[in-house]
């Protein structure tokens, strides 16, 4: 019995010491064998579940009740060069309670300008509310965002954590012009301890966007509801001694609407109609990783997971406003389309020396897209054909697979996270093979104390 206690405490001491504890989001890239931000990355706003999955620092920007896991640390994560990336300072105000100041600075999201789904082949036009309604978007995207968080441990078993973030662009141009938004995200997170071993997590993500469009002085376009909301949930399961189980599950309704205030029209008395353009998508994503402990150091962390994801695009098409209302006139652009996305991988990650960590990751991920585009009535065929083109149906389905590498190096409280190229490993050193090309996608760099 005696060996067996000292046994499983010596498997739970690798399981803890195997992942470092301060890590970043260009890690998980590596070790999830791709990056959210490439667009057709699990059909785009479906994220990288190992920011989920592995004991990631990333974790906190969907589940901020695990800050107080990361205590006094500054990085930059996710960098490809000076100007993308973002910033995290994490401060430790007693013993139970982090604070986290955080900025981003690089194509983060859209305001109004969300692409829908399409077909992934280009068999019908794929849009955004924006420019259906022929709004020109002149500050897309938000790329400065600055954001304060919190979290703390309520008790032995309970754990709270809150973020905001807001950014925005500004442009003022002659004759009284003006292209301004803002993007403003809420989060918050609850966390229990289930026992020495077990652990849930849940979090909530809102997001409030608006804009403004100002010709000559007067309002041209204006925000019509852009919210979105994220409710998601993990879990840390352990099933043996040297393995745990890791589910996650995601679910977000993102609605987008753009609205003409035909105040501009109204005032040259060319078109008097609203012009509106509406994208709403739903996303759901649902899998489990297994993570396994062989040995002190070593990770091998294998998983599979399914998503979903269904746009719907409608408004008005140039010259086709509905007079009066807010609604897709009888011609309007109509797009629905939805994904299914079953994907399986792996990531493995072990040290080769106290200073060294070697990393990679795998994976296959199927995409069957169906859509359908009515197009506007402004296509209308001229006599004698004197009608609207038919609808159009797409099916379309791939296969693709990701293999990814990466390294951590560990020196003094100093740690490196190198997300490298795969076509390194191809092209070497330029000055021996003559093929050039770089050598990290993205890196960060993190000093704890």
């Amino acid at each position: 019995m005696k060996r067996t206690l000292i046994a499983g405490l010596a498997c739970t001491l690798c399981l803890a010491v195997a992942v470092p504890a301060f890590a970043t989001r260009s890690r998980t890239n590596a070790l999830g064998a791709g990056n959210p931000a490439t667009p057709n990355f699990i059909a785009g706003k479906v994220i990288n579940e190992k920011e989920l999955t592995l004991t990631d620092s990333a974790n906190t920007y969907h589940l901020p009740q695990l800050l107080v896991k990361y205590k006094n640390s500054v990085d930059t994560d996710a960098s490809s060069n000076y100007n993308y990336g973002r910033f995290n300072i994490r401060y430790a105000l007693t013993d139970e309670a982090v604070l986290w100041l955080y900025g981003i600075s690089s194509k983060w999201e859209p305001v109004a300008t969300s692409p829908s789904l399409g077909d992934g082949a280009g068999n019908f036009a794929a849009g955004d509310p924006a420019t259906v309604a022929g709004y020109g978007a002149g500050q897309e995207p938000t790329n400065h965002q600055l954001g304060l968080g919190f979290g703390t441990n309520l008790g032995e078993a309970l754990r709270v954590g809150a973020d905001l973030s807001i950014g925005g662009a500004r442009a003022d141009g002659t004759q009284q012009n003006l292209h301004n938004n803002t993007l403003i995200y809420f989060g918050a997170g609850l966390g229990f301890d289930l026992g020495e071993m077990n652990t849930l997590d849940f979090g909530l993500k809102i997001r409030f966007g608006s804009f403004n469009e100002r010709v000559n002085n007067v309002d041209d376009y204006l925000p019509d509801s852009l919210i979105s909301f994220t409710l998601l949930g993990r879990g840390e399961f352990q099933v043996h001694q040297i393995a745990k189980l890791v589910p996650y599950v995601r679910f977000r309704l993102d609605s987008r609407n753009v609205v003409g205030s035909g105040s501009v029209e109204n005032q040259t008395g060319l078109n008097p109609n609203l012009k509106y353009g509406q994208l709403q998508d739903t996303i759901f994503q649902l899998g489990t990783d297994l993570a396994i402990s062989p040995a002190e150091k070593v990770l091998i962390q294998p998983g599979l997971g399914f998503a979903y994801r269904g746009s719907l695009l409608q408004g008005n098409a140039i010259d086709q406003e509905n007079p009066g209302t807010k609604q897709p006139a009888p011609g309007g652009v109509v797009e629905e389309a939805y994904v299914l996305i079953p994907y399986y991988g792996f990531a493995a990650e072990a040290k080769a020396f106290d200073w060294l960590t070697l990393r990679f990751g795998a994976r296959q991920v199927i995409q069957q897209t169906n859509g359908n585009f009515n197009p506007p009535a402004n296509q209308v065929k001229p006599p004698p054909n004197d009608q609207v083109p038919p609808s159009v149906e797409s099916h379309f389905s791939t296969v693709n697979n990701w293999l990814t590498a990466g390294v951590g190096i560990n020196l003094r409280g100093w740690s490196i996270d190198i997300n490298i190229n795969p076509q390194f490993y191809n092209n070497a050193v330029f000055a021996v093979t003559g093929t050039g090309g770089v050598f990290g996608t993205d890196f960060a760099v993190t000093y704890d104390w």
